[in-house]
């Protein structure tokens, strides 16, 4: 490790921070060694603190070569993003956002003429220009990324009343409250 890689953590970030921060940006499994490379911590101690994220339920394992692999633990990932769709959003923001998916999925089936993006990657050929297969390739994974998105956003309009109604039942403030009574 450079001078420079130590350099881009703050001061402030603990080891443990570090580990847990690119920890939270894994796209695919990776070892504890890469990640203690990428976090400035040696090697036990990203190991330490990847054990204990897997402990946790916020990574998964996995085994290739004999090496031990993490990765993000896709139903966590997948709550962890209802949650913050529900905090930050109202229901009228979520259903808008919604419906302006679902009309950038309808402008791409009548602009190609498909019915989804595995229709439209089949039309990608050398009978296109190089920038049209690209605009093509970059409309399939919008495509994807906005129907998975989808997908969370109904999750989490159909669940946001009783996350809404759970969270204020079970606030510390509530707790308060009734242990005055």
């Amino acid at each position: 490790m450079t001078d420079e890689q130590r350099d881009v953590w703050s001061d402030d970030l603990d080891s443990e921070d570090r580990v847990r921060r690119v920890a939270d940006t894994l796209t695919q499994p990776r070892s504890a060694s890469w990640v203690a490379d990428q976090a400035a911590v040696n090697y036990k101690t990203a190991r330490k603190y990847l054990e204990k994220l897997a402990g946790d339920a916020r990574l998964q394992t996995t085994e290739r070569d004999q090496t031990t692999l993490y990765y993000p633990n896709p139903r966590t990932e997948f709550f962890d993003e209802l949650d913050e769709l529900v905090s930050q959003h109202t229901k009228d923001e979520l259903t808008a956002e919604l419906a302006a998916m679902s009309d950038r999925i309808e402008d791409w089936q009548t602009t190609y003429d498909v019915a989804d993006p595995d229709e439209l990657r089949t039309t990608i050929d050398e009978s296109l220009s190089v920038a049209e297969r690209r605009e093509r390739e970059h409309v399939v994974d919008d495509w994807e990324y906005t129907q998975q998105m989808r997908m969370l956003v109904r999750h989490a309009i159909r669940l946001y009343d009783d996350l809404q109604q759970f969270t204020a039942t079970n606030s510390p403030q509530r707790a308060e409250a009734a242990g005055d009574e």
